[in-house]
């Protein structure tokens, strides 16, 4: 396996930034499959959580803020190789690391950890700091500050490790005491230990929170809770539609698009839930966009006025197979939603109603953008923020009933068709049904229901369902199109 060093670009002095497609095939994948393998292990609680953490003895390490990396040596070049694209080589912490793996007679070496900006005290860093270093570093100190911290290893000459405590025990011998140390870490079987370590490091220190392993194998990601002010812009509702189930929150841009954010499921009181379902019953909103909940009920879309805080114990830009999160940039023109363009984002997870917000307006200061962006790098380039073009839409069959009551007429229209945007991205659902239900004498007068699928057989047999289920006596076919 080989990093083809020709098709590198010096950055400052010996650092190079090399291309992904110059790194080797299988080591590159080897990379991509352990951060895929390894991310979605670790379970991320808050420090409430600790209490349920599950074994007998804890390893609880720090968890540095930079940007994960593999230092690859191949018994001449020591190399940092980054899963999202990008090799390093020339850096002073790979010169340090080539010195100690050439001491210890190691040849080959794969060691996953965080490439971070060092600061007195592990003062916390951000990946931004990593970012601006490696992309524009000033003066060779900013070179010096980037550091590597290494937390697993894959590969080390022919060694081979059974459990984490061999592989940190064989880490600690061979980095302790130089600057490229494994994080700080405690071994413990008390839950008291961890909490207090965590008070230290995340409460004191700032540290972004704690990597536990347990003797289980159970792995538990810590997080300090992360608020921000969103307004919510849909709801879903109980069966019996008189509380809320779960919120649609969103940001604003600049130009006052909204940024599609997270659903915020739990926090809200029963009263919350039945207050809430009242007001936001009384201002609704169409839309060309549809969102799903995590039940699988689409989300029913309204007039961004409520604005709520929520927490979050965690935030990702990217999958766990390393694809970027990509959330929906809606406008609002008319009280009609609609779909502008697909953006990288971020996911936030284990959300919380925290409170009513009604000292914020819906605006881009107070609910800004940043609240998130400041806290996880997100590539908002335009090239990542492009408008979306969608293909048309295949009519399968379109529906209309009436019923007409003395002064009074009613409306239902089952509408089915294919939505051809499967084709841009699997997330998307190949057939959409929609219901529709007008009756000018009801308080809500008009109400809608959708239904996906990516079987034409079931979204038909769906269609049959609600034909059996609300066009019954005295409705009449006033209008019939199929494909």
């Amino acid at each position: 396996m080989s990093i083809d060093l020709n098709q590198g670009k010096t950055v400052r002095g010996d650092f190079v930034e090399i291309p992904i497609e110059a790194v080797d095939f299988q080591l590159y994948q080897q990379v991509k499959e352990y951060k895929l393998r390894i991310a979605s292990k670790f379970k991320s609680i808050d420090r409430a959580g600790l209490k349920r953490l599950q074994g007998h003895e804890f390893y609880a390490s720090v968890k540095l803020d930079g940007e994960h990396a593999h230092l690859y040596y191949d018994g001449e070049r020591a190399f940092l190789i980054r899963h999202r694209g990008y090799a390093y080589t020339g850096l002073p912490c790979l010169e340090q690391a080539k010195q100690i793996f050439d001491a210890a007679g190691i040849r080959q070496a794969l060691i996953p950890g965080e490439l971070f900006v060092r600061k007195a005290e592990l003062e916390r860093t951000r990946v931004f700091d990593v970012i601006s270093l490696t992309k524009s570093p000033k003066t060779d100190a900013d070179l010096a500050a980037l550091s590597f911290s290494p937390f697993d290893i894959l590969r080390l000459n022919d060694e081979t490790f059974t459990d984490y405590v061999q592989i940190r025990e064989r880490l600690d011998t061979l980095f302790e005491s130089t600057s490229l140390s494994p994080p700080p870490m405690i071994k413990t079987q008390e839950i008291k230990d961890i909490e207090s370590f965590y008070d230290l490091w995340v409460g004191s220190r700032n540290a972004e929170g704690l990597m536990i392993r347990s003797d289980l194998t159970f792995r538990y990601k810590l997080k300090a809770q992360h608020t921000t002010d969103a307004v919510i812009i849909g709801y879903t509702a109980d069966d019996e539609q008189t509380s809320i189930t779960s919120v649609l929150t969103a940001l604003l841009n600049d130009d006052n698009t909204l940024q599609v954010l997270a659903a915020v499921e739990k926090g809200f009181s029963d009263l919350d839930k039945t207050q809430l379902y009242d007001q936001l019953r009384e201002q609704p909103a169409e839309s060309d966009y549809l969102e799903v909940s995590g039940f699988q009920t689409p989300f029913l879309m309204v007039q961004p006025k409520v604005v709520i805080e929520f927490s979050a114990t965690d935030m990702v830009a990217e999958r766990h197979n390393g694809l970027p999160i990509r959330k929906a940039t809606l406008s609002l023109k008319d009280n009609k939603y609609r779909l502008l363009r697909s953006s990288q984002f971020a996911s936030l997870r284990h959300c919380k109603f925290i409170r009513f917000r009604s000292d914020k307006s819906v605006n881009p200061i107070d609910l800004r953008i940043n609240q998130i962006t400041d806290q996880i790098l997100i590539d908002t380039s335009e090239q990542a923020r492009q408008a979306i073009h969608f293909p048309d839409i295949d009519l399968i069959s379109r529906e209309v009933y009436i019923k007409e009551s003395k002064d009074k007429i009613a409306v239902r229209k089952i509408v089915v068709w294919k939505t051809n945007k499967e084709r841009m991205d699997a997330s998307f659902a190949t057939y959409t049904l929609a219901y529709t239900d007008y009756s000018a004498g009801r308080k809500d007068a008009l109400q809608q229901e959708v239904r996906i699928s990516n079987s034409k057989p079931q979204i038909l047999e769906l269609a049959e369902e609600y034909r059996d289920q609300k066009i019954k006596k005295g409705w009449v076919l006033h209008k019939q199109q199929d494909a």
